[in-house]
């Protein structure tokens, strides 16, 4: 019983850590909430669900990352597939998972916008009215594969 408590304690204060942390990026706009328009990424991000990104350094982008970047105007969330150097510059191939083929342009440091960190299924965005009631979704489901992966 000592062990659950203790374990208990430990996941309230992760759980306050990632509150702390996720509101903090909420307020200094440092964390993008993106509509999906396509199935290019399916089955891993499904049209209609909403992706959330955070920025990063272009030297911490490596294969398969999933990044979003902006093309002539439209924000593409993609796979890493190459990474190379051309003339001094870093440039990154990427694919969409259900896409036969590699995008044509490569991707421009300029051009990346963030990270993909998690997704909101299209379920949820129906619900999800403001970035709150999307950081409670999430802390909820936080907390709810914490605790099935306890339970496996």
């Amino acid at each position: 019983m000592k062990v659950f408590k203790i374990l208990l304690i430990f996941l309230i204060i992760i759980v306050f850590i990632t509150m702390v942390c996720f509101i903090g990026l909420i307020l200094t706009n440092k964390i993008n909430f993106l509509s999906v328009l396509s199935s290019s990424m399916s089955p891993v991000i499904e049209q209609g669900d909403m992706v959330i990104t955070i920025p990063i350094k272009i030297s911490n982008i490596k294969l398969g990352d999933i990044i979003t970047y902006n093309q002539e105007d439209k924000l593409i969330t993609h796979r890493v597939e190459q990474v190379y150097e051309n003339y001094g510059k870093t440039l990154f191939i990427t694919k969409g998972d259900a896409n036969k083929f590699q995008d044509i342009n490569p991707v421009k440091k300029e051009q990346i916008v963030g990270l993909y960190l998690t997704k909101i299924p299209r379920n949820l965005c129906y619900i999800a009215k403001s970035k709150w009631s999307i950081f409670l979704i999430l802390i909820s489901l936080l907390i709810i594969r914490i605790l099935t992966n306890k339970k496996s």
